[in-house]
């Protein structure tokens, strides 16, 4: 499977972050920071076209971004500009990267008010996907603690609501397991149908935070998860994000937890 990483897990400078990819022996980067903006907001065409260069000067793909799409409070006005401007903005700075991925969110809302979405987020999603599908961008729907689809099965329900080709899910199982939710077995049933793309880290709660742990070491059930999806013989992408430090010292680890993992599953490492 292809193994990845937030490249601002390693440095929000894009540059700085290609050569450390390059120095732990990752081919492939999702981009989320760009120095201290989330990009694309603040870029400029030549911006994109840098990062691009970085990547290619090191022999890197970015193959996959996260914006924050949709992850603002429901109600806010910001909401039209992340389905109009920003998004458009999003499928630009793909093309440039030749990105295939773009990781989005959905809106953040009280405790009791998850799991009810409405009409104009199905249909949100709907129209985002035609746009995406014509430019060979598949669009990634992450589950989040905080957002309306907070789980993973909530984020699988969403997707199968929306019903279009170039709407999947980013399936994050530390997330869930932070959130007591699912940890692996009860959520897979629901999230294998649509499944685009995983983001790899694990926690341990603690008085009601999240304190990242090396995958496998956490409340997500990897092994599992890593046998289901050898299984499946998932072709997308593994995107590490450990969310620990110090960033040297802690990024080390998780790719070796990693490792260790998909070894101990068969699975090889590409």
């Amino acid at each position: 499977m292809k193994v990845g990483m937030l490249s601002d897990e390693l440095s929000p400078a894009p540059r700085t972050a290609c050569e450390l990819a390059a120095l732990y022996g990752l081919k492939y980067l999702e981009l989320r920071m760009w120095y201290r903006s989330r990009a694309p907001q603040g870029m400029t065409e030549q911006d994109m076209q840098d990062v691009r260069t970085n990547a290619d000067d090191w022999g890197l793909q970015f193959t996959s971004i996260s914006p924050g799409l949709f992850k603002v409070e429901a109600g806010s006005p910001e909401l039209q500009n992340h389905a109009g401007d920003l998004f458009d903005k999003c499928l630009d700075l793909c093309e440039v990267l030749g990105a295939k991925v773009m990781v989005s969110f959905t809106p953040i809302v009280p405790v009791e008010e998850r799991g009810n979405w409405d009409t104009w987020l199905v249909e949100s999603f709907r129209a985002l996907g035609e746009q995406a599908q014509e430019r060979g961008i598949t669009i990634a729907i992450e589950n989040e603690p905080v957002c309306v689809a907070s789980s993973a099965p909530l984020v699988a329900k969403l997707v199968e609501e929306i019903k279009h080709p170039a709407v999947r899910m980013n399936y994050d199982p530390g997330n869930d397991a932070f959130s007591a939710q699912s940890s692996g077995p009860e959520a897979w049933d629901a999230v294998r149908p649509v499944l685009g793309h995983v983001h790899v880290k694990d926690y341990v709660a603690e008085e009601g935070r999240a304190r990242p742990v090396d995958c496998g070491r956490g409340g997500a059930n990897w092994c599992y998860i890593m046998s289901q999806l050898k299984a499946i013989n998932y072709g997308g992408l593994l995107v590490l994000e450990p969310h620990d430090s110090p960033l040297i010292v802690a990024n080390q680890r998780s790719i070796l937890a990693l490792r260790r993992l998909m070894a101990e599953a068969g699975v090889p490492w590409a």
